[in-house]
């Protein structure tokens, strides 16, 4: 009898086990299919991913804490699906309007997500609608300083940041690793949350392997494509 209970009890946690990894694969399919329109497919959401959790473990932030924003990271640009292509694949400075146009991807991402009862997508609309907030109240789209804008938002911002900075796009070069990691520095108490800059400093080793090692990797999945 004993037996018995233990392997329904098995066949339940593998169930529940199967149903998590199939609920959080969609969740990534879904964030790709706005990367898809934008010219740094899936690598980004990754990175964004992986230097959020570095940052939320150092800061302290609990296990479970630490997961939703893993996973609810890679939808921060979630409402790019809104935004015309024309605008997202532009290679010079966007005009005004176009720029108007491009700062309502936060109200979109934060729309889809408004309804859900899940953690994760409620974290996610958060972090879509905050994560283009600056820590001295100029970012959008509401304003928010300091402490209004929420935590997981902060983070974000911090992260996708510093990955637009060591990334290169249609419009810019990349920045040199050093010099990225002293313009976050610079920002502290303007763009980004000091306390959090004091902490992406702390862990800028971490932060540089997670780059280093996708980097190594989109090469060598550029040169398997064809494309490196």
């Amino acid at each position: 009898m004993k037996r018995k209970r233990e392997d329904i009890h098995y066949q339940i946690s593998q169930a529940y086990k199967k149903l998590k990894e199939s609920y959080m694969e969609a969740i990534l399919c879904f964030a790709l299919a706005a990367e898809y329109k934008d010219a740094d497919t899936g690598q980004h959401i990754i990175r964004i991913s992986d230097y959020s959790v570095v940052i939320a473990q150092e800061l302290g932030l609990k296990k479970d804490e630490v997961e939703l924003l893993k996973y609810a990271s890679t939808m921060h640009d979630i409402g790019k699906i809104g935004i015309p292509d024309y605008i997202l694949q532009k290679n010079s400075s966007l005009s005004d309007a176009e720029r108007k146009i491009m700062h309502d991807h936060t109200n979109f991402g934060a729309r889809i997500f408004k309804h859900s009862s899940s953690p994760i997508l409620k974290a996610a609309s958060e972090i879509a609608l905050a994560h283009h907030e600056r820590y001295d109240g100029k970012g959008y789209p509401r304003g928010l300083k300091a402490q209004e804008i929420p935590l997981f938002g902060r983070i974000v911002c911090l992260a996708d940041s510093f990955d637009a900075m060591v990334s290169k796009r249609c419009y810019k070069s990349e920045m040199k690793f050093e010099d990225a990691v002293k313009e976050i520095k610079k920002e502290a108490g303007k763009q980004f949350d000091p306390g959090l800059v004091h902490i992406f400093l702390k862990c800028q080793d971490k932060i540089k392997q997670i780059l280093s090692a996708n980097i190594t990797i989109g090469r060598f999945a550029n040169r398997n494509n064809g494309t490196g």
